[in-house]
């Protein structure tokens, strides 16, 4: 007589039993994430979240097709991290000196690197207002042409956009908390 541990199961429930064990570990890992996350109301982390849903479907549809588009689609992906790091410095930058930052050089001493301070195509981030209170942190993409009209960068305000983008610019919008 043998004893096991494990009931003997065809593929088809070793495969179910994966794919709940994988979705468990994704739920753990985005609870984690949201707890030691600040948000300043749940409407923000709500928004948050559906800013990420968002940029996965700009940044994945539709499916790159050739090696060109994936090397495009990585760069992006390498850029919004870059601006979303940027975004964070913003945020501090404001608490220290009551002012938003007005180019990336003045984040160095909160720990932007130089290398950091351009974008994927060797071009300086660009960082302004829109209103009072809106940063952008923009990369003019591959061209390196400033493709953000005023109307645009307006509308995308006014539609509550965190990212977007305008022509190959990538654009990250920063409602700042106030300090």
């Amino acid at each position: 007589m043998q004893i096991s541990l494990m009931p003997k199961l065809n593929g088809w429930a070793m495969l179910r039993t994966a794919s709940l064990l994988f979705l468990l570990l994704i739920v753990a890992f985005g609870a984690f994430k949201l707890s030691h996350t600040r948000f300043d109301s749940m409407a923000e982390a709500g928004g948050q979240l559906a800013a990420g849903r968002t940029f996965e479907k700009l940044l994945y549809l539709p499916l790159a097709t050739n090696p060109e588009q994936i090397r495009l689609h990585s760069t992006y992906m390498r850029s919004l991290a870059l601006q979303l790091h940027i975004e964070e410095l913003c945020d501090r930058y404001l608490v220290d000196n009551g002012r938003a930052a007005r180019s990336v050089q003045e984040l160095e001493r909160y720990g932007l690197i130089p290398s950091d301070q351009v974008d994927p195509w060797g071009r300086i981030y660009h960082l302004r207002l829109a209103g009072r209170d809106v940063q952008v942190i923009q990369s003019t993409g591959p061209s390196g042409v400033d493709r953000l009209q005023d109307s645009e960068l307006e509308r995308m305000v006014k539609d509550g956009k965190k990212f977007g983008l305008v022509g190959d610019n990538l654009v990250v919008f920063k409602r700042p908390s106030r300090p």
